[in-house]
This record gives C-alpha cells, sequence and structure tokens, in this order.
C-alpha cells in the first residue's frame, strides 16, 4: 500500500504539469523558444549530468523523461488552440481521445511508438525500452490530461467557490459540507476497494481512478478563504527542490536499485537520519540555485546565441568527459572533466561573484556524488522500495472501458464549457433564495417593532 499511494503523488506531480501549464499557456499566450529552452533546462541538465557521470541511462530516471514528454504535449496543444478557449477545448479532447487510441486500444501502441524503440535489456529497463517506456507512460498516461482539463475549468471553480463564500455563515458551510461529503463519498470506496489491491491489479486501475483523491484533497486544501491562507513554510521550500531531491535520492540517500539505505551511523537511526538528511538537502538546494543561475546566464537574452554556445559547450564537455573516462575507467572521470571544465570558464570569462561561486559549486557538487556512490559504506535494507523494482511482472495499464469512461468524464467537462456550470447554477439560486428570505424576515421584524397607534 505504500507502492499504491507513492504511485498516487507521482501521478498527481504530471497533473500539475498539465494544470499548470495550460493556465500559463491561456493567461499569457507565451510560447517563445526562450520559455520552451528555460523548462526543458530546468529538467534535464542535472539528469543528463548524473546520467553522463554515472553511465546510466537516461530512462532511469524515468520522472524527467515523463514530465518533459508532457510538457512537450501540452505545449503542442495549447500553441494549436491558440487563444480562443473553445479551440484549446477542442484540443485537449483530442489529445485525450489519441492518448485513448494509443494506450487502450490493443495493439495501436506496439504499431506506433513500440516498433521503433529497443527491446534488448538495459539498466533500468530490464525488459528493453520499449516496455519500459509503455509501462510507465501507461500508468500516467491520462494524468497530464486530466490537468488539462481541470485548468481549462478553473474559472468556473473559482466562480463557484466566490458564489458559496458570499452565503451568510452556516449556508456557506452546509454547501461546502455537501460537497465534500460527495467527494469522500467516491473517496472512500476508492480507499478501500482500489488502494488495498496488489501491487500489479492496483496498476490496472490506477491510471482511471487516480483523480478521485487527488480533487478530494484538492478541495479540502482549498475550502475557505482561511485554509487558502495559509501554507507550511518547510513544505514550500521543498517543493522548489523536487526535482533535485528525486534525483540525488538515488545516489545520496539510496543505492542497489533503490532498494537499500544509506548509514553512516550504525546504530543511530536518527542520528544518521538527521546527518543525511542535511547533507541530502543541502546538496538539494545548492543544484537548484546553480541551476537557475546557469540557466538565466545562458537564456536570459539573445536565446540563439546562448543556444549556440549551449550545444558547442555540451560537445565539448561530452567530449573531453568521454576521453577522460576512457583513460581513467571510473566515474571520477567524468565528473572531473565537468568540474575541470566549470573552473576553467569561471577564472576565463570571470562571470558575476554569485554567478562564479553557484558554478563551482554545482560542479563540485556533482563530483562529490561521484565520490559518495563509490564509497563502500555500510548499507541496510530499505522498509520499501522507492519506486517499484523492474521485471517484477506488473503488467502494463491499459484497459478500454475504463478508458472510454475517462474519455467520457473529460468530454463532458469540455463540452459543458464548464464543468462546474451545474453546480454554479445551484449555488447562485441558492443564495439568492436566502437572500430573499432574509429581506422578507426583516421586513416582518420591522412590521412587529413598529408601535401600535390605538
Amino acid at each position: 500500500q505504500i507502492y499504491n499511494i507513492v504511485r498516487v503523488f507521482v501521478s498527481s506531480y504530471f497533473w500539475m504539469t498539465g494544470f499548470g501549464n495550460t493556465l500559463f499557456f491561456l493567461r499569457t499566450g507565451d510560447f517563445s523558444p526562450n520559455r520552451l529552452l528555460n523548462v526543458l533546462w530546468r529538467l534535464n541538465l542535472l539528469t543528463m549530468c548524473l546520467a553522463g557521470i554515472f553511465s546510466l541511462p537516461y530512462m532511469l530516471y524515468y520522472i524527467v523523461p515523463l514530465t518533459t514528454f508532457y510538457f512537450i504535449l501540452v505545449t503542442v496543444v495549447c500553441f494549436i488552440g491558440g487563444k480562443d478557449e473553445k479551440t484549446v477545448r477542442r484540443c485537449i479532447l483530442g489529445s485525450v481521445v489519441v492518448i485513448f487510441v494509443v494506450w487502450d486500444v490493443p495493439g495501436v501502441y506496439d504499431a506506433v511508438l513500440g516498433s521503433w524503440m529497443p527491446r534488448t535489456p538495459a539498466v533500468g529497463a530490464t525488459r528493453g525500452l520499449a516496455y519500459e517506456w509503455q509501462f510507465r507512460t501507461g500508468l500516467e498516461h491520462y494524468a497530464a490530461a486530466m490537468g488539462m482539463v481541470f485548468a481549462v475549468s478553473f474559472k468556473g471553480v473559482g466562480r463557484w467557490f466566490t458564489e458559496v463564500d458570499q452565503l451568510e455563515g452556516i449556508h456557506s458551510l452546509v454547501v461546502k459540507g455537501c460537497a465534500a461529503l460527495a467527494l469522500c463519498f467516491a473517496t472512500c470506496p476508492w480507499l478501500v476497494e482500489i488502494h488495498a489491491l496488489p501491487k500489479a491489479v492496483f496498476n490496472t486501475w490506477h491510471p482511471y481512478t487516480f483523480y478521485i483523491p487527488l480533487l478530494t484533497f484538492v478541495f479540502l486544501r482549498n475550502v475557505s478563504k482561511t485554509v487558502r491562507g495559509y501554507c507550511l513554510g518547510p513544505f514550500r521550500s521543498l517543493g522548489r527542490v523536487t526535482l533535485e531531491t528525486y534525483l540525488l535520492q538515488h545516489h545520496l540517500l539510496m543505492n542497489g536499485k533503490s532498494k537499500t539505505l544509506l548509514v553512516v551511523v550504525p546504530g543511530f537511526p536518527l542520528c544518521n537520519l538527521g546527518l543525511v538528511s542535511v547533507v541530502f538537502f543541502g546538496a538539494s538546494q545548492v543544484c537548484f540555485e546553480a541551476t537557475g543561475a546557469i540557466k538565466d546566464a545562458l537564456f536570459g537574452s539573445a536565446p540563439l546565441r546562448n543556444l549556440a554556445f549551449l550545444g558547442l559547450g555540451t560537445a565539448v564537455l561530452t567530449s573531453f568527459a568521454a576521453l577522460v573516462q576512457k583513460f581513467l575507467a571510473t566515474p571520477f572521470g567524468a565528473a572531473g572533466a565537468v568540474w575541470l571544465l566549470a573552473a576553467v570558464w569561471v577564472f576565463w570569462s570571470r562571470p558575476p561573484r554569485v554567478l562564479r561561486a553557484l558554478t563551482v559549486a554545482w560542479a563540485s557538487s556533482s563530483f562529490a556524488v561521484a565520490v559518495l556512490s563509490q564509497i563502500p559504506w555500510h548499507f541496510v535494507p530499505a522498509l520499501a522500495p522507492a519506486s517499484p523494482p523492474q521485471g517484477s511482472g506488473a503488467g502494463v495499464a491499459s484497459d478500454p472501458l475504463r478508458g472510454l469512461l475517462v474519455l467520457g468524464v473529460a468530454s463532458v467537462m469540455l463540452w459543458s464549457g464548464d464543468g462546474f456550470a451545474g453546480v454554479l447554477w445551484i449555488a447562485t439560486a441558492l443564495r439568492k433564495q436566502l437572500q430573499r428570505g432574509s429581506k422578507y424576515e426583516e421586513l416582518e421584524l420591522g412590521e412587529a417593532r413598529r408601535p401600535q397607534i390605538a
């Protein structure tokens, strides 16, 4: 069940990819190459460095390629839709139909995508890249699409909360309580019947039901102005570096395909947890700051020139790292090349002091990751793997009937113009009725208080 709830968290991440980027494009209409390069750089810089340093396949960090894929999908759909919201809705519905056909209709995925992907076993893909990509995308194939669907309904949700917040005290609580009860009524069966399933069976249900607990949490999190006005500072800070923590967990927290934990202080688990956590989160923050600083330096102005510089620098770095690693035959070759070229760039081009410090810190942290991963630490079995073991026999999530259900939900929300129009109409009518009733009560109270003339 730990694996099952983690799957919901991962799907929520992809849901936010579709939701957040769709809202951004609808509000700004910014499809510039600079914006595209900024996001792709943010997602892939540290991933490429770690994969190159440790000679690991890109697919091992599967959340990054999936996020990149869904970001490009959202960008293409919104770009085709343009500024007209109705056209955007049609494009989103078209993307949901394509996803249904490719992933839920038997045989289509193998003909469209699986035919040109390698099927030979590799690190992180013991059944081949074709199966691994189908398995990973199959688990999340509706996540970003449903995020886009709810993004175009965001205005309706906002109007609903506005109307309900304008109701008088107890009436607002009653309306929100009924909505929360309806969502909990849908979530409880999911929790009892689906969340409790074994992993392999749960995977077949997950892509079609993950948004039930997600929407319940989102509603309860935004149920009132008071609740919306507060947030936990540590969670907000951690949210900025979730990408770095996900990538570095494989090298600083765990090893052995994420089945063992790093123990620096044997026999003292709390002390070990505190020490490892400080190093882990500190390294994540440094990588986040350095990635952003380098991104700003490259893409702040003249993106085409900076892109050419980036391509040239990447080619030089890759060639030099491969040459050094060939002679040393260890991961330190690539890590040392990263640090050396970063140092040469810092002291030769004389960038600003802050950028210089962050670049050295980023390069040093990549070298430190390589060093720490090679030290024979004492490892103990983890309570549960952070990700499902590869080649475990878990099937690919594909079901045409369940896919049709999701397609139907998306179609109703998109073609109705506003998925919350009916609920909004009920809340508005109730508020007007209550206001009319309160006026009658005031008139009757005024008549009662009027003095009687004999």
